[in-house]
């Protein structure tokens, strides 16, 4: 969970003295924000006890989190069918009422953003366990791979949930939980972004991997096993670029902008470049974290000027020096080379 989030749940602990509070002056430049994170359960009441509160909530920007990678949506549709934000599961999935909310809240003078990823819906359990924590050989998360794997990523498996890796055995997920950003490489949206990043590539040649799709299998290309990977195909079986869907979106909601929340560690480990123990290279994902970018983009100049776009960007992401593996270290800092 984002630090920032810490704000909106103590607030949110208090709705029923929200009145108490004052809106603090906030400078136009400036922002406060906070991520607030939706259920079925509770999702529904807190987003209205904000709503109901905008003008006087400590706050100018709240980001509703989060919307799966692999989300699809129809323009005008108007349903959260198949872009679940964790709201709703029946009817149009909460999307009218969420509509009445996002005006309720920009009247208050909050703006709207909705985040997509989340640490849940970035992480492929196979690979991190293997590639991110296994592999190093020590790290804070490797009492994982030794309780339940016996010391070795080969104990870790889909019974255990490789060892547990993505979320604790208390929380009783499975594969379905998962999901990881796509490379939805049947589109021209796509293609058009990857076109962007292959025009300024300084790294080394890039390699693209639309064949990890949620829901296929994906075989281990430095040996071991084939898994499914976690998340939804329905994308692919309808041919839409879930970048381009958000976009649409975030329109038919009247959102004030989108935020991009990519923690896909995994991925970074997985195809790092280098020998034995490093210094490695990201350069696989600073290009794929970049075509996501330029996919979402190009949406927002073709579909939806208005709309402002974040990135979630932890500090390690500046690390400029030798990367020895984990937290996506430089990440942010390549993407703007």
């Amino acid at each position: 969970m984002h630090p920032a989030s810490i704000a909106i749940a103590a607030l949110l602990s208090y709705t029923n003295v929200v009145n108490a509070l004052a809106n603090p002056p906030i400078d136009a430049d400036k922002v406060a924000a906070g991520y607030l994170l939706l259920n079925p359960s509770e999702g529904p009441s807190k987003l209205k006890a904000l709503a109901s509160n905008a003008a006087t909530i400590p706050i100018n920007r709240i980001y509703l989190s989060f919307v799966r990678p692999d989300m699809v949506y129809l323009p005008w549709s108007n349903t959260l069918e198949h872009a679940d934000i964790g709201y709703a599961s029946e009817g149009d999935y909460g999307f009218a009422e969420v509509m009445k909310h996002v005006v309720d809240l920009q009247a208050g003078g909050v703006e709207v953003f909705l985040s997509m990823g989340g640490w849940n819906y970035n992480c492929y359990p196979y690979f991190y366990a293997k590639y991110s924590i296994a592999s190093f050989g020590k790290g804070p998360n490797f009492w994982k791979i030794t309780q339940y794997g016996a010391g070795s990523a080969s104990g870790c498996n889909e019974f255990n949930m490789w060892c547990y890796v993505c979320e604790p055995q208390s929380q009783n997920t499975s594969l379905k939980d998962f999901t990881i950003f796509p490379e939805p490489g049947n589109t021209d949206t796509w293609r058009a972004a990857q076109a962007v990043i292959e025009s300024g590539v300084k790294g080394m040649p890039v390699q693209w991997h639309s064949e990890i799709t949620p829901g296929a299998q994906f075989a281990d290309p430095q040996g071991g096993s084939a898994t499914t990977v976690p998340g939804s195909d329905y994308f692919v079986t309808v041919k839409r670029d879930p970048y381009t869907d958000f976009i649409h979106l975030a329109k038919d909601l009247g959102l004030d902008g989108v935020d991009l929340d990519y923690e896909e560690m995994w991925h970074a480990d997985a195809f790092r470049s280098g020998n034995g123990t490093g210094p490695f290279q990201l350069d696989q994902t600073v290009y794929k974290y970049s075509a996501i970018v330029a996919d979402m983009v190009n949406a927002i100049k073709s579909i939806y000027p208005a709309c402002k776009l974040s990135t979630a960007a932890g500090a390690a992401g500046a690390w400029s020096t030798k990367w020895w593996g984990g937290n996506l270290k430089g990440l942010w800092y390549y993407s703007n080379l």
